[in-house]
């Protein structure tokens, strides 16, 4: 029986330095989604760039001022959502119909907003996920572009299980495109969803820009592999 396998992979906070994500994401034929800060256009991004950048890819919602809306009066919070997305689609001209969660941090008054939005899909930051979850409102990623904190023991009981490898050498685990390279390989045989999210900045940050690469030639040109924005993933796997 035939497994199906989305690979996806999402950005957030929209700097100049996504510039060089579509560069490597055009060399490798894969779709990406971006998350932009309505404040911060015209200071980290233009609105010429972010434009350039939807031509080829999604641009989603990423709240106004990269709100914690756990912080927030919820008029405060909605308005961060709403806004959010108008102010986008009038910037690249076409419908915003994904978000992030800044942080990762929401709660159930967060997930219905941004469903009253008419948003189609949210995401979190919780990695190590490779099923869909019930809610596409609540959409999970499978590798950060940035090792892993072991702080997060959650987080890496979902690795440990998806990577049996990493408990007879732990070195590895800051590894982050081992990892990732590990845990495709079961999608492949297993099924799901394969989901790279980071930032640019961070990226650029540790010099990581080779690993990313790495990764991504890894996941690239791949047979029965559907390459996908997180919108697109929404609708085949919630709305079809």
């Amino acid at each position: 029986m035939k497994v199906r396998v989305f690979v996806l992979n999402s950005w957030d906070d929209a700097t100049r330095l996504d510039l060089r994500i579509c560069e490597l994401l055009e060399v490798y034929k894969l779709k990406g989604t971006f998350f932009a800060v309505n404040n911060w256009v015209d200071k980290r991004i233009s609105k010429n760039e972010l434009k350039q950048i939807s031509d080829s890819h999604e641009i989603g919602a990423h709240t106004l001022s990269h709100a914690n809306l756990t912080h927030f009066p919820a008029e405060k919070a909605k308005s961060e959502v709403v806004e959010s997305k108008r102010l986008l689609e009038e910037i690249i001209g076409k419908p915003v119909t994904s978000f992030a969660y800044p942080y990762g941090c929401y709660d159930e008054i967060h997930v219905k907003m941004v469903r009253e939005a008419k948003y189609l899909c949210a995401r979190t930051t919780k990695p190590f996920y490779t099923s869909p979850t019930k809610n596409p409102y609540e959409l999970n990623v499978t590798v950060w572009a940035y090792p892993p904190s072991l702080r997060d023991i959650r987080g890496m009981v979902r690795l440990f299980n998806l990577s049996p490898k990493l408990v007879t050498d732990p070195l590895r685990i800051k590894k982050w495109n081992e990892i990732g390279k590990q845990i495709f390989d079961r999608v492949l045989e297993t099924g799901g969803f394969f989901h790279v999210f980071g930032h640019a900045w961070q990226v650029d940050k540790i010099g990581g820009w080779r690993l990313l690469e790495d990764l991504l030639a890894y996941v690239a040109f791949r047979k029965n592999v559907t390459y996908v924005t997180l919108s697109d993933y929404a609708r085949i796997c919630y709305y079809s």
